[in-house]
């Protein structure tokens, strides 16, 4: 006897016996299409926007020619370059010390803190010693202030203080060798 209704159709079928969903794809193209539009507000253009270094300050100012110098086109690759090793020291300071993030957002625990690791002595000596003397010079510098905005809260700089991250980075460079 047959069954009513319409023929059944020779496809794969799932558990449930209703025939095999087409796979999506999991790149949500609004997604990517909402990242261009954020990349291009803030500088990029239809060639570059996906460039990661549009994604923080220090990017930015490194794809905008903000650390380059008219007699010396290496010395944003430097200036580059001591920023990153500044970030990254800073970023372990703050870690070991147990410091609150300046991006930090209450989860659960205690507000503010990474669950600090404990360090060996001698490791948080080395840490403590050299990010305290680049601080010391950057204080005397004057770009201290420049410096942290951009490289530990990821601040775009107004146009008056690129030249004291400038002078941060150069008189950095000549401590670190």
């Amino acid at each position: 006897m047959a069954r009513a209704g319409r023929k059944r159709k020779d496809a794969e079928r799932e558990p449930n016996g209703r025939g095999r969903r087409p796979i999506k794809p999991v790149r949500d193209a609004n997604a990517v299409s909402v990242a261009k539009q954020q990349r291009i507000a803030i500088g990029a253009n239809q060639t570059n926007w996906r460039d990661d270094r549009f994604s923080h300050a220090l990017g930015r100012m490194m794809l905008a020619g903000l650390l380059n110098e008219p007699r010396d086109a290496g010395l944003s690759a430097v200036r580059y370059a001591m920023a990153e090793r500044y970030q990254k020291l800073a970023a372990t300071w703050r870690s070991m010390s147990g410091s609150p993030s300046p991006h930090a957002k209450i989860v659960g625990g205690s507000p503010g803190r990474d669950e600090p690791r404990e360090p060996s002595a001698r490791a948080w000596l080395a840490v403590d010693a050299e990010y305290s003397e680049m601080q010391r010079i950057l204080r005397v510098s004057g770009a201290l202030i420049a410096v942290h905005r951009v490289c530990v809260m990821d601040e775009d700089l107004p146009p008056s203080g690129h030249l004291a991250f400038c002078a941060g980075m150069d008189a950095l460079t000549k401590y670190c060798g």
